[in-house]
């Protein structure tokens, strides 16, 4: 039927699709060879420490940034079915659904680079869902900031 033949190439669009998005992996062998070649030319040890800081640094703020991004997404789909951290009032103040983007984003980050530090937030999970998400990234921002530790 013609409804079976336009859902099959539907998954074969999302199919390629997402073979596409694993071809963009391959730019991390470049920048791996990138920096290698950084590395070999660094003459001074504090230099290449120096350099390191920032390499793990900038790799800590890049995980911390999707994890912000997916902690948002998660906080405003499951607004619509219930109490929500977007959708709660913290402190007196409007929710944070109801404020600016960069006022959403950067509480987000915050929330987001308080799970890989031991520093405290007023924004915490409000549903089920939320719970476990922040569980899974305790665990994982545990592992991150131990390996990061051992790499200085």
């Amino acid at each position: 039927s013609a409804e079976s033949m336009e859902g099959d190439s539907v998954r074969v669009v999302r199919s390629l699709l997402r073979s596409l998005r694993c071809l963009r992996l391959l730019r991390l062998l470049k920048l791996q060879k990138l920096l290698a070649m950084v590395y070999d030319l660094i003459d001074s040890e504090m230099t290449f420490i120096a350099f390191t800081c920032a390499r793990l640094v900038f790799g800590i703020f890049v995980l911390t940034h999707f994890i912000a991004c997916a902690w948002y997404y998660l906080g405003t789909s499951m607004a619509a079915s219930g109490p929500s951290w977007t959708s709660s009032e913290t402190g007196g103040e409007a929710a944070v659904q109801d404020r600016d983007l960069l006022y959403r984003y950067s509480t987000s980050l915050h929330w987001s680079l308080t799970q890989f530090t031991p520093a405290s937030m007023e924004i915490t999970a409000r549903n089920t869902a939320e719970r476990a998400f922040s569980i899974m990234v305790l665990f994982f921002s545990l592992l991150v900031f131990s390996s990061v530790i051992g790499q200085v």
